[in-house]
């Protein structure tokens, strides 16, 4: 129904215009990230040496508090900066479900040294996402699942 992207960051959307000719469907992303993350400033080297393909079609910019009803789902959008600017966490309050990208993962965060990071930003967005029920499971960008209670019971950045 939609491919819902959780920031911008190279890993997260180099085979996004590939699989979007395959599969085409819209694509969600906060504003902040779109504007850099299909330019040279989104090489990381040696990891990636060409800007990703930007997909075919309209990019929804998307903004923290927006609420969405894609393929029957209905979630709202979590601004979540800190790891980069446009960072979102999608939250399926009904089933209770927040998908973190790099923002939270299950023991650690994503890294702040990138380009528009901020570990102050982050500590902020940790903070919303801390007043999620604790009940919440969190699927991550990177590595397994979790949930909030277990995030703030064992995750230091969670702490702080």
């Amino acid at each position: 129904a939609a491919y819902l992207l959780t920031h911008g960051h190279m890993d997260h959307i180099h085979a996004l215009a590939d699989v979007c000719d395959a599969a085409p469907a819209p694509v969600a992303m906060h504003g902040d990230d779109l504007a850099w993350s299909f330019t040279e400033e989104n090489i990381l080297p040696p990891y990636y040496t060409v800007a990703p393909r930007r997909p075919k079609g309209t990019i929804r910019a998307i903004t923290g508090g927006q609420e969405y009803t894609d393929g029957g789902l209905h979630y709202k959008v979590l601004h979540t900066p800190g790891h980069a600017p446009g960072c979102v966490c999608f939250y399926f309050e009904t089933s209770k479900v927040l998908f973190t990208g790099d923002t939270l993962f299950a023991g650690s965060v994503g890294r702040t040294d990138l380009p528009g990071g901020s570990s102050t930003v982050l500590t902020r967005s940790l903070a919303s996402l801390a007043r999620l029920p604790d009940d919440t499971v969190i699927y991550p960008g990177h590595g397994p699942d979790t949930t909030m209670a277990r995030e703030k019971r064992t995750n230091y950045f969670m702490q702080q």
